[in-house]
Order: structure tokens, then sequence, then C-alpha cells
């Protein structure tokens, strides 16, 4: 076992602002689900800077829709708030009047605004307190992972975490080393051009690592989900990085049987 990596920001108070957020005002079809919230949100934050930045702000962007809804006395369900087209940084409202049918009387519609105003203030509090450290604690991340890869440059490393978000973020800091590849569900992200789930692992089970440092297709770093974890066999692997810690100890084992 190898010591731990040592990269990370600290958000001071992230805990308590935590703790203390307000209940979402829930879906037509759906339930507040403070606890599940507040529990997702704890191990974004426990994966990287990153995943609770993503994750805050996709709950900011549906909140902003599901406000813009109600205003019009429309009490979208989930799937109706699907009409709302989101991007990485922009929500293009639809029309409520015509997508959603008008329950204005099953709903008090000005309390609803209420709550919600109030989930997306304290919200909109915690992208402000995580948002301008998510860049830093990335890269401290990923100067670790640089370390390591020149520790030991005979051997291909794979890192899992439990958010794709996580991994997307660490990638975006990685790409330009040779042979780092991201993989998330089937989709996978390469410097070196397209690749398949199916290569990926081709790759991997290649013991081989002389070439590393000549073939552009070579694969020195996998940035991984945990999907990756169960029912893959990795023998080309000689190192796996807990990107970060899995819910269970089982998790942790699962990811080691890779290799």
């Amino acid at each position: 076992r190898l010591a731990p990596l040592i990269g990370a920001a600290d958000v001071p108070g992230i805990a308590e602002a935590l703790r203390a957020l307000p209940p979402a005002f829930p879906a037509a079809d759906g339930t507040a689900a403070r606890a599940l919230v507040m529990i997702s949100l704890v191990f974004a934050w426990c994966s990287s800077l990153a995943a609770p930045g993503a994750a805050l702000r996709r709950r900011s962007q549906r909140g902003e829709a599901l406000r813009d809804s109600l205003r019009t006395g429309r009490w979208p369900s989930r799937a109706q708030l699907g009409g709302w087209v989101v991007a990485d940084d922009s929500t293009q409202l639809a029309l409520a009047e015509i997508l959603v049918p008008d329950r204005s009387t099953d709903l008090d519609i000005s309390a609803a605004i209420v709550t919600v105003d109030a989930h997306l203030h304290a919200v909109s509090a915690l992208r402000e307190r995580v948002g301008p450290l998510v860049a830093a604690d990335t890269q401290a991340r990923a100067t670790a992972i640089r370390t390591l890869l020149r520790e030991r440059p005979d051997a291909r490393v794979v890192l899992f975490a439990r958010h794709a978000d996580t991994v997307h973020a660490l990638h975006r800091s990685l790409r330009a080393e040779h042979g780092v590849v991201a993989i998330t569900g089937i989709r996978a992200r390469s410097a070196a051009g397209q690749w398949t789930r199916s290569d990926v692992l081709d790759a991997l089970a290649a013991p081989d690592l002389t070439r590393l440092s000549l073939d552009p297709r070579a694969i020195r770093l996998l940035l991984a989900t945990d999907l990756l974890a169960e029912g893959v066999d990795m023998p080309g692997v000689r190192t796996i990085v807990h990107g970060d810690l899995a819910w269970t100890p089982a998790r942790l084992e699962q990811r080691l049987g890779r290799i």
C-alpha cells in the first residue's frame, strides 16, 4: 500500500452550511427528501470540490426552472421539468403554460415560491463558498497524481472516483499528459483520439508496459467512475488510486479486486 496522496482545498464552514440547507420544494410527483439531498451533497463534497460545485449548479438551475413554472401557476412533474434545457452554465426556460397543466388550485403558489427562494438562496451561498476553490482543489489533486506517475514510471495507474464530475475535472487538468484517458459510463475521453469502452478495457488487459512512452494510444493513467470497479479484469494495471473514499469498505475491495 502506498502512502496517501495529499492534495485538496479546505472549505471552512461547509459542513455547517450543508446541515443548515433549507428543504427544497419538490416536483408535483416527488417529495422534499431533505435528508437525501443533504447526503448526496456530502458525498459529492467528499469526492472533490468539483463534484459539489457541479451538483449545486444543477440544483440551482433546476430550482430556477421550478420557480419560473410556479410563477405561472403551474406545478411541474419531474418529467415536465425535463422540458427545460440545461447546459453547463445556462438554462433555457420552457413555456410552462404549454408544457404543464394548471395546478394552481392544488397548491399555495405563494408559499411554494417562498420555499423555493429560501432553498435557492442557500444553494447560491454554498456555490459562492465552494466555487472560488474548485480550481485550486482540482489542481492540487492533479499535481499529486503527476507526482505518483513520476515516481512509478513503469506502472499503469487507474484512479477510481464515485462522481463523474470528479473524473471530468481531473481529466481536464491532466489531459495534456501522455496516455491519460477518462471513462464514465460508456463514454471515453482521450487526447489521442476516439476510444470505445472496449478499446479501453483491451488496452488495460495488456501487461506489456515497455511501450508506454512510445505508443500514443497506450494508457498510462485511466480515470474512471466506480462503474468500472466491478466485474472487469485489469491485468495490465499495477496501481489503483482511490480518488475518493467509497461509501463502504466493500466498494474499496471491489476497486482493488480489478488487479
